[in-house]
Formats: C-alpha cells, structure tokens, sequence
C-alpha cells in the first residue's frame, strides 16, 4: 500500500501543469542533479500531506460508521405502534411504543403496525343473486391488528387476504337472496359477513369489527325494469288512492241519503201521527158531538110522545128513532149538496136508503102534526130546515127533488 502511494506521488510531481492551463509539459532533464533533489523534496511533502488526508478520510469514516451504527440501534417506537425485531434473520422479540436498543448488523426491524382500528375498501365484485339477477356491491371492513407477529408472519399480505374473503362471503350470501331482499336485506348481509370472517381473521392476528355493504348497484337493464315497475306501481296507488276517495265520497253521500231519509221518515211518522191524533182527537169530538144531538133529540122525541100516549116510554126506541132521524138528514144533506150541482140532478139510491128515506118523511111529517102540540118543537124545526121531500117510485128507488136548487 505504501509503494503505490509513492509511485502515485512519484507520478503526480512528475507532471506539471502549465500556467495556461493547457496540456502538462515534460519534465526538462538539461539539469540532472538539481532536478532530482527539487523532485525527491516534493515527493517528500506530498506523501506527508497524503498521510494527513488518509487520517482525515478515515476519521470522517469512523464517525459516519459510528452515525449510522447509533442510528440503527436505537429505536423509538409510537403510541398505539409495535415493532417485530429479527436477529440474523429470526423473530426474536416485540417492541412496544417507546425507547429501544437493536444490536446493529445484527439485529433489524423486520415488521411495523399499528394497533389502531384500520379501515379497508372493498373493490366492487360482480354477484349473481338467487334469481339469475347480476348486480355490483362492495364493502367496507374496520379491522385492527392485535397480534403483529401473526399479521407478519401467518399471511403474506393481510389486507389483500382479508379483501379476498370478504368478496367470496360476499358473494357467496348474496346468491341466497333474492334481487328484492338484497335491497332490504343489508343489515343482515353485515352480520352475516361479521360473523363468517371474524374466526379467519383472528387466526391473522386481526380483529373485524364490523362489516358494511357500501353499494348494492343492479345492472342497468334491471334498474330500467326496475324504473318501470315503480311507475306502474306508483299509478296502481293512485288508482286505488283515487277509487278509495270515490268510495269514501259514495259511502259519505249513501249517508247522507240514508239520514236524510232516516229524517223524513221520521218527520212524516210524526206528522201522520199528529194528523192521526188530530183526526182521533175530532171523531171523538165528532162522536161526542152526535151522541149529545142524538140523546137531545131522544129526549125531545120521548117528551113529544109521552103526554098523547100516556103509556110507558121506552128510551132506547127513542134512542133509535133520534139516530135514525139524525142519519136521514145527513143523507138529505149530501143529496142537497150534489143537487145544487150543474152535472147531475138525479140520484138513485139503494132500497134500503129508499127506506131510510121514507121513514125519515114519516118522522119529519110525524114531527110536523106534533108541532101543534108544542112539545115537539125541535122535530119540527130539523124537518122545516130540511125542506125537502122523498117519493119512492114503483123499481123501489128513491128520487130525490131539490125544491130550491
């Protein structure tokens, strides 16, 4: 080693440089002896200022050696964090957060992770569902690391791992539903993931805490489909909405018919019962009012025949008498009434009114001659009021005449 660096001293003042900065000139031999003592006192000085060069080189190695050395053994490690340490190439031990001592060359970190809750997207997967329908979903998977030496050295890849098993389970739950019920069914999906990772992933060195199903996207062939069933069933409910309300509407109208009718049923209930009452109320004032007339008319008959006879008076035949008589003149009256009339002036009566008849002209003619005697005044006035007379003719009818019109 020495040799060569005074060969290379040797060679270095055995070239000069020009002062123009051009091309070295050759050594001038005109001078021999001088020239070999000017040379051999350079090379002197140079191999002294090389030595001091080499120690300044070799201090500066030290110290870069001895940087990085310091900087490889001596580890800091953050909160939440933990490091696996390999020496000559096996796990040896775990480093949690703090300060720490590697021997250097030797020893190295070989795995970093963090103990905190990590989150991992899903890609998109293709899925068919349990009926042929194809549609995209993806997932979301919170997971953390609780074990660093598993995660580093039980599977090459942990994310990638945990990636691929989500999609198969994935996959795997959505061909057992329906296009429908995967719409509805996400919560479910969720848990059902959850619980078929959790035991691959511990043995991982993982911890899943939770599993959502981001995206559930059909094809467009099916959202189109999908867009036409929701417009028809968004027109069926408004046809039902619609006839609900015309139900509604008839049933309030059906209601208030049937109260309105319900309403005057019962207003002309009570006005028939009114005018019934009131018809009630005049027959029996009518009938009150023939019975007085009649029990009068008995009375002024019986006390008209009781002194010309002086033999005992039956009441009842009176009694008979005063209605028979009372009858005949209504039925005269009436006659009167339609006698007076423009379109008819001949009645024909039935024999046994005929025979009322003539037994009324015999009362009232009875009731004429007894007017002489003054008991029998008010016979005698019905018969003049009445002024009118009865002819029965040979068919046994009678023909009633209206004197005065």
């Amino acid at each position: 080693m020495a040799v060569v660096r005074v060969l290379l001293a040797v060679f270095l003042v055995a070239i000069p440089v020009s002062p123009a900065g051009g091309p070295p000139a050759l050594p001038s031999r005109v001078n021999g002896r001088g020239l070999f003592l000017r040379d051999a006192s350079a090379l002197h000085s140079r191999a002294r200022g090389g030595a001091l060069l080499e120690r300044d080189l070799a201090a500066l190695a030290l110290v870069a050696v001895l940087g990085v050395a310091a900087a490889t053994c001596v580890l800091i490690v953050s909160h939440q964090d933990e490091v696996l340490v390999e020496r000559l190439g096996r796990f040896d031990r775990k480093l949690g957060a703090g300060v720490h001592f590697i021997a250097p060359f030797f020893e190295r970190v070989s795995f970093s992770a963090t103990l905190r809750e990590q989150v991992l997207d899903v890609p998109p997967q293709q899925c068919i569902t349990r009926d042929n329908a194809p549609l995209t979903a993806d997932a979301v998977v919170f997971f953390r690391v609780f074990d660093p030496a598993l995660a580093r050295y039980a599977v090459t890849d942990y994310e990638a791992s945990l990636a691929n098993v989500v999609l198969t389970q994935l996959r795997a739950e959505i061909g057992k539903l329906t296009l429908d019920e995967t719409f509805a069914a996400r919560q479910e999906l969720s848990q059902l993931l959850l619980a078929g990772l959790s035991d691959v992933a511990r043995g991982w060195g993982l911890q899943v805490t939770r599993i959502e199903v981001k995206d559930i996207a059909p094809s467009l062939e099916i959202v189109s489909a999908m867009e036409l069933q929701m417009a028809a069933e968004r027109k069926r409910r408004a046809q039902v909405l619609h006839s609900e309300g015309e139900r509604a509407a008839t049933i309030n109208r059906a209601e208030g018919e049937r109260t309105a009718a319900v309403l005057g049923a019962q207003a002309r209930r009570e006005a028939t019962l009114l005018r019934a009452d009131a018809d009630r109320e005049a027959q029996i004032r009518e009938a009150a009012g023939v019975r007085a007339a009649v029990e009068e008319v008995a009375a002024g008959l019986r006390a008209a025949a009781q002194p010309h006879t002086g033999a005992p008076v039956d009441a009842a035949d009176f009694g008979d008498r005063a209605a028979a008589l009372l009858l005949s003149r209504a039925q005269l009256r009436a006659h009167c009434d339609i006698g007076r009339s423009a379109s008819s002036k001949v009645i024909f009566l039935p024999t046994g009114m005929a025979g009322g008849g003539r037994a009324g002209g015999e009362l009232a003619r009875g009731a004429a001659a007894q007017a002489a005697v003054g008991a029998a005044g008010a016979a005698a006035a019905l018969t003049a009021a009445l002024q009118g007379e009865c002819v029965a003719d040979t068919r046994d009818e009678l023909v009633f005449r209206t004197i005065k019109g």
